[in-house]
């Protein structure tokens, strides 16, 4: 018994120690080594220099995004279909949900990248270096 409980302490000390030392990576301020990382709004944002320089890139990767969530669109109406043959009403109800969900977010994309272009033809400069 007595070799589980110092087990289970070693245990708990380690990991308690590893979670110190994760918390204290990033010091607080937003300058520590894990500053900047994720997905939740700590990215650092980009300048409008950057934005001009990269815009074809940001283009580019929002409309791959909005490809992919139209292939995952039609491969969700392929399984509502095969549900609705087969009789499943309440599983035919969540996909639509689950389907209108999806045509929202592709407009939130559509309408973003339409914003994109319409602010960078306002903002950004085409030079031509000769």
């Amino acid at each position: 018994m007595k070799k589980h409980l110092i087990g289970f302490s070693a245990i708990v000390l380690a990991g308690s120690l590893g979670i110190a030392t994760v918390a204290s990576a990033s010091e607080g301020d937003g300058t520590g080594p894990g500053a900047g990382r994720g997905r939740r709004g700590d990215a650092p944002a980009l300048t409008d220099e950057q934005k001009c320089e990269h815009q074809d890139q940001i283009v580019e990767r929002a409309n791959n995004m909005l490809a992919r969530m139209q292939e995952r669109e039609a491969k969700v109406e392929e399984f509502r279909a095969t549900a609705e043959a087969a009789g499943e009403t309440n599983l035919v109800e969540r996909l639509d949900t689950v389907l209108e969900r999806m045509a929202g977010r592709q407009d939130k994309v559509e309408t973003r990248i339409a914003e994109f272009q319409s602010w960078a033809g306002e903002h950004c400069t085409v030079t031509t270096d000769v």
